[in-house]
């Protein structure tokens, strides 16, 4: 029996999840929600083959649904849909929907079909399902890091996201980034002496205190530092959060000074932004990210610091969720 639907995804560079449940209260007693994963889709980073398997994901969604159902309301979350490529991936993105769905003989209007990027999906999952159009702030720090205002479930102003060449401060890259060069100042007799080093060279595979070794250390950090990827820097985060607890027998003081700098720099972008939103009512504030919604000095330092203000302090579930949340606000919106 045909009926009307809504469509959620998280895409990623290497796997998206797909949802379609039904548009209404009585549709959604009939039908039983599809979920789908498929390959990642990103128009960088995932290959020559992303597109094809991006419509194999959405063939597979499609199937189940009975030839003349509609689709209402789709909502894409795709990380690196921001502003820069935002208008060439919903092109994209509308067209593999469209194709997809008059192959299955599914009704669509590819205006119905929405991309926004992962910070808006992670900031609309905080919220209730009956919440429409949420006004408040996004703090992520996770593989990158930014700060991003919403009001009305519009973004309004964001702060950094630059990625890891010119920003994401506070970020997993940028803390092990600044691991890897406190290892090196060390042993460069450059910088201050730090746990932080042999744990770094450990993690890398050799001992810096290993008289016998064949090979400088500095240059055996060198030989392995620099076949790392940017995103690989990421694996030495949690030395640094694990070594700069606050008031720690145990804890390293250039530990310590990187997770200060990362926890002031995510502050000052978060208190920018919700500031100006202040009013009668608390302002939610939203974190996501590892590094933010893990137990460890930066999660815990930025939570108290923002509750101690007086904000609304949530945190970011599935980004799945928040894309049907949009989806299932935005086909509300649309009977209205």
């Amino acid at each position: 029996m045909p009926i009307s639907v809504i469509l959620g995804a998280d895409v990623g560079a290497t796997h998206t999840r797909l949802a379609i449940e039904g548009a209404d209260a009585r549709s959604r007693e009939s039908f039983t929600p599809v979920r789908v994963e498929g390959a990642g889709f990103n128009v960088r980073s995932s290959g020559p083959d992303a597109l094809e398997h991006f419509e194999q994901t959405l063939a597979r969604a499609f199937a189940p649904l009975d030839t003349g159902s509609t689709l209402e309301k789709a909502v894409f979350g795709i990380s690196g849909a921001g502003p820069a490529r935002h208008e060439r991936i919903e092109a994209l993105v509308r067209e593999a929907v469209v194709s997809q769905a008059a192959s299955h003989h599914i009704q669509v209007d590819p205006a119905s079909v929405r991309v926004v990027d992962d910070l808006c999906t992670a900031f609309a999952s905080a919220f209730p399902a009956s919440a429409s159009r949420p006004t408040g702030v996004l703090v992520l720090a996770g593989t990158g890091a930014a700060s991003v205002s919403y009001v009305r479930g519009v973004e309004s102003v964001r702060r950094d996201g630059m990625g890891w060449l010119l920003g994401d401060v506070g970020s997993a890259v940028w803390l092990g980034k600044r691991a890897l060069e406190a290892a090196a100042a060390d042993l460069d007799a450059r910088g201050s002496s730090t746990a932080l080093t042999d744990r770094v060279c450990a993690a890398l595979g050799f001992n810096p205190r290993d008289t016998a070794a064949q090979l400088d250390p500095r240059q055996a950090l060198i030989r392995e530092a620099y076949d790392l990827t940017p995103a690989e820097y990421g694996r030495f985060a949690p030395i640094v959060t694990e070594l700069g607890h606050f008031g720690e027998d145990e804890s390293d003081e250039v530990a310590r000074e990187i997770v200060a700098q990362a926890v002031d720099s995510l502050l000052e972008g978060a208190l920018a932004l919700a500031d100006p939103l202040r009013g009668n009512s608390p302002v939610s504030v939203v974190l996501a990210g590892s590094v933010l919604t893990a137990r460890g000095p930066i999660g815990d330092l930025v939570r108290y610091a923002l509750e101690r203000e007086g904000f609304d302090v949530r945190e970011a579930a599935s980004p799945l969720e928040g894309a049907l949340a949009l989806a299932r606000a935005e086909a509300r919106l649309q009977k209205a």
